[in-house]
């Protein structure tokens, strides 16, 4: 255990104990906010004062580092003084600029807009100011979990900022942040901001299978039976989560599976899918799958899936076409008439990460021909791989 003693001015003296030995900076400005809600917020200098009585600010994790290893006495006496100013939780609403894709060593602006790009130009900010307790996005201190997917790009005149979102990265950092969250079943607040990062989720990509899922488990920890099985079904029928096993077994759904709405849904599933669900539980938790978990295995007598088949094709046909390129006597492949159809929406989700090998080009034409060139679903099923 640590503690504190917080001066916010001289008739504003607090004390405060932390359960941890060795508190993290990000860990004491959470402690901080929460306690003291309308006396701190995170754009405050923190200082403590040395041997020689300097005022030194920690701003940090080394600079944390090194006050603790220089504080011997307890309580740690830590000021909270003002900022230089103006504050960006005092500032407008955050607004994207533009898309851009990276070519090799390249990177150029996204000319054209389609209807998915705009829905995420509205969202993604909107999503990382809810992850603030000001509803600004504060770019000195982004949490440590999203590091990867937000940082700063430049600093403009005015205290503006122009930061670089990778979409990808931050929408699979909401899902580890919300998985984590889910570990302690018992703690509501932590159950509830997993709640919160996956319905953000979802505003960045609808009608995400594990999304639902764990957002249905959420729900089922919070006491929302009602909400937990449309979630769930949901999950099911919109998302396409198939893994009847781990719904079965997970012990965050055990207080929805006596209610009638759930035992409708199963008489639906099995009405749908024509598989036999099982119906004993386990008494451990398996691990929440932090990536989709693959189809059960289909009955013997029941026809390959058509799209398996399709891509099957594709890729034998791919592996043999070639042609000549009589410049630099290499071997091309062709693109396929459906490569040269969906060539643009192709290359748009190569841009955003997708590319995943040899296969990329026909199985994006797979999956464009069977949600007609719905990006949104096309991208839904390469977050589930």
């Amino acid at each position: 255990m640590t503690s504190f003693k917080i001066y916010f001015d001289d008739n504003n003296i607090r004390r405060i104990s932390t359960e941890l030995e060795y508190p993290t900076y990000e860990q004491f400005q959470e402690l901080l906010q929460s306690l003291y809600p309308t006396n701190y917020h995170p754009e405050l200098f923190i200082r403590w004062r040395d041997e020689d009585g300097d005022s030194i600010i920690v701003s940090s994790q080394p600079e944390w580092e090194e006050m603790f290893s220089s504080i011997k006495e307890r309580p740690i006496k830590l000021y909270v003084t003002e900022g230089q100013g103006p504050y960006f939780k005092d500032g407008p609403p955050a607004e994207a600029q533009f898309f851009y894709e990276q070519e090799k060593e390249k990177v150029k602006e996204v000319k054209e807009e389609n209807e998915f790009l705009a829905r995420l130009k509205k969202k993604v900010p909107e999503c990382l100011e809810r992850l603030y307790s000001c509803r600004r996005i504060l770019p000195d201190n982004i949490p440590s979990w999203l590091k990867e997917a937000v940082k700063i790009k430049k600093r403009l005149p005015g205290n503006e900022v122009d930061l670089d979102v990778d979409i990808p990265k931050l929408f699979h950092a909401m899902h580890k942040r919300a998985l984590e969250c889910l570990k302690d079943a018992k703690n509501i607040p932590l159950i509830q901001q997993a709640k919160a990062l996956l319905q953000d989720m979802l505003e960045i990509v609808p009608k995400h299978a594990v999304t639902l899922y764990n957002l249905s488990c959420a729900e089922a920890l919070l006491g929302n039976t009602k909400e937990a099985v449309k979630r769930l079904r949901d999950a099911i029928f919109d998302g396409g989560y198939r893994n009847f096993d781990h719904i079965d077994q997970d012990e965050d759904l055990e207080n929805i599976r006596s209610t009638e709405e759930y035992q409708e849904l199963l008489k639906e599933v099995k009405s749908n899918e024509q598989v036999e669900l099982p119906t004993a539980t386990p008494p451990a938790e398996p691990e929440k799958p932090v990536e989709p978990v693959p189809e059960p295995e289909k009955p013997v007598e029941r026809d390959p899936d058509p799209e398996q088949k399709q891509v099957s094709l594709i890729e034998e046909d791919w592996t043999s076409v070639e042609k000549q390129n009589e410049e630099t006597a290499t071997q091309e492949p062709v693109l396929s008439a459906g490569e040269q159809k969906w060539a643009v929406a192709i290359d748009l989700l190569r841009n955003m990460g997708f590319d995943q090998g040899p296969y990329f080009g026909p199985r994006c034409v797979v999956l464009l021909e069977k949600y007609n060139g719905d990006l949104p679903s096309v991208i839904n099923d390469f977050l589930m791989e």
